[in-house]
């Protein structure tokens, strides 16, 4: 609910970095791929249409009619109430436990599933285990005092869970037509490498070969 624009920042290839609790001694490091960030602008866009004007300082979950609080920020109760009703008018079903509680949690709903499929990925040795952790902002005995990752180390690590964490097929589809044209880039850039010193090779042992028969020419 706190979110301001100013701990949100549009990166390359349709990822956005987020920065939790900014100033807080609990701050840590998130990101978006590119389903994620079409959403956000879409929202901000619409915000943006209707004259707001969107400032480092504004929230990120803005007041809408009675849902927020006096300085214009939607409460985290007020999110979990919006998101309650998308899921109801989008038809997804879910199975009540007892009176209160459902199979799937409204907000906790989103956290279980990145925490199961990074925690899946992190079994595979697919994505670093201390830094799935670091996603969950889950402390490992001494790791906070001695692991301080990179930004760019961090992006690296989510971007390798971003095939799992992608809903549309749509977008599945595109992150795999992707991933194959990078393989055959790679393939090709491999190809070339080794012609190039296939090539250096013939070139020197043609010179040795010249530089002999110029020898035996004096001889």
């Amino acid at each position: 609910a706190d979110l301001k624009m100013k701990d949100i920042e549009f990166l390359a290839h349709d990822f956005t970095s987020i920065v939790f609790y900014a100033g807080h001694f609990k701050e840590f490091q998130h990101f978006c791929h590119s389903e994620s960030t079409d959403a956000i602008n879409e929202y901000l866009d619409t915000r943006k249409q209707k004259g707001e004007e969107l400032t480092p300082e504004t929230y990120v979950f803005c007041k809408v009619n009675c849902i927020g609080d006096e300085v214009g920020r939607m409460s985290g109760e007020g999110i979990g109430s919006v998101i309650e009703h998308l899921v109801k008018y989008s038809g997804i079903k879910r199975v009540k436990q007892n009176k209160k509680r459902f199979d799937v949690p409204i907000c906790n709903g989103f956290r279980n599933r990145f925490n199961t499929i990074i925690k899946m990925l992190s079994q595979k040795n697919t994505i670093s285990y201390a830094i799935a952790e670091k996603f969950m902002d889950h402390s490992i005995r001494m790791e906070a005092s001695y692991f301080f990752p990179t930004k760019l180390e961090l992006l690296n690590e989510y971007k390798k869970a971003v095939p799992e964490l992608t809903i549309s097929k749509e977008s599945r589809l595109k992150i795999e037509n992707e991933n194959k044209q990078k393989q055959i880039e790679d393939l090709e850039s491999d190809k070339d490498i080794q012609i190039n010193k296939m090539q250096l090779q013939i070139d020197s042992m043609l010179e040795m070969f010249s530089t002999a028969k110029e020898l035996m020419k004096r001889n």
